[in-house]
């Protein structure tokens, strides 16, 4: 064997050895992007749970918020519909929806916001009063209930059991 064949042997197993190092760096940069991919989209929908949790205790503690409050939370929320399905927009519809009933609700009970009255109108009132207090009190619970039990919700695409 000439030393030129040799040389050229040597030549083809280095780059065949290179080409194989090569092809290991790309398939650990897919690997990589992946997980990089992964984690960006969990930042952003874990910023978007994190506004549903602070929403839900902020109507639990102030029974209500007003409209000036959801348009601060809105874009971060609104984010969401893209980067979750339907049932996590609905979910927001929802929680707006039961909010405006509380916040009609506060405002009916109000004494300030009542006219004068018969006694047969206000026994009559009463009752409806009580209704509404009644009413008050089973959508505090459900807020309450929310709020504990978000994760569950959101598990589906935050994967909350398999952080660590």
């Amino acid at each position: 064997m000439k030393s030129k064949d040799i040389i050229l042997y040597v030549f083809s197993f280095c780059n065949l050895i290179l080409g194989i190092c090569i092809c290991l760096i790309a398939c650990r940069q897919y690997f990589v992007s992946k997980n990089k991919l992964r984690l960006d989209l969990f930042e952003k929908r874990y910023a978007v749970f994190l506004e549903y949790k602070k929403l839900l205790l902020e109507i639990w503690k102030k029974e209500s918020v007003d409209l000036f409050y959801l348009q601060d939370i809105e874009f971060i929320i609104d984010t969401g519909k893209f980067l979750f399905q339907d049932e996590i927009n609905a979910y927001y519809q929802e929680i707006r929806e039961k909010n405006a009933e509380m916040q009609e609700i506060l405002f009916l009970l109000n004494p300030a916001n009542k006219l004068s009255e018969s006694d047969g109108e206000r026994s009559a009132n009463e009752q409806v009063n009580h209704n509404r207090i009644k009413r008050k009190t089973e959508l505090k619970q459900w807020f309450s209930e929310q709020y504990q039990t978000i994760e569950i919700k959101f598990d589906k695409y935050l994967k909350f059991g398999k952080i660590l």
